[in-house]
């Protein structure tokens, strides 16, 4: 049970951090480019690599790699599949551990703007699933995806997102904290050249 709870909470940022901005699929990731997360101490401790060949017209895949503790070197660790609907917006994320056994997934509410303004977080042990957390979505005047929390069934806050943005008004990078205000990591959107 521990061991599945922590891949449920590794499984569960990675879903967010899988799309950097909620408006339809307008800023979805492309495939020159992959995400970074890093620990508070600047230290790359995983990513997400997109693999335009593998993905079809209505889903997207993701690879994802985590840093083998001390040493430089990553191991693959599993698989997102990103759902879309008709209107090529995200409405679920599945999670794939690396031998092909799903460990959650996500479902996603829109308003009539075509924003995401709710996910519904579940657990599966590959015939049962339940709810574990629910998130909420919250947006500046300029409609920028500033902030994500994260509740539990108890609807106690668990943790949350700040997006940040630059100048130019794209997106630069997400930190996640804890229930209590105190950082976790952050990521940030790479193009590789």
């Amino acid at each position: 049970m521990k061991r599945t709870s922590a891949f449920l909470f590794v499984f569960i940022l990675t879903l967010l951090l899988a799309s950097c901005k909620t408006d339809g699929g307008a800023d979805r990731q492309t495939p020159a480019e992959k995400l970074n997360i890093y620990n508070m101490d600047n230290i790359l401790i995983e990513y997400l690599e997109y693999q335009p060949e593998a993905s079809e017209k209505s889903m997207l895949i993701w690879n994802r790699y985590k840093r083998i503790e001390g040493t430089e070197d990553f191991d693959f660790i599993g698989t997102l599949v990103v759902g879309l609907d008709i209107f090529e917006r995200e409405n679920t994320v599945t999670f794939l551990n690396a031998d092909g056994v799903q460990l959650g997934y996500i479902s996603y509410e829109y308003d009539k703007n075509g924003r995401k303004t709710q996910e519904h977080i579940y657990s599966s042990d590959g015939e049962h699933s339940n709810t574990v957390m629910s998130g909420l979505y919250h947006y500046d005047d300029d409609g920028r995806h500033i902030k994500t929390e994260r509740y539990n069934k108890s609807n106690e806050l668990v943790e949350y997102f700040i997006n940040e943005y630059d100048g130019d008004g794209s997106f630069s990078r997400r930190i996640r904290y804890d229930g209590s205000g105190i950082p976790q990591d952050y990521s940030d959107k790479t193009t590789d050249a």
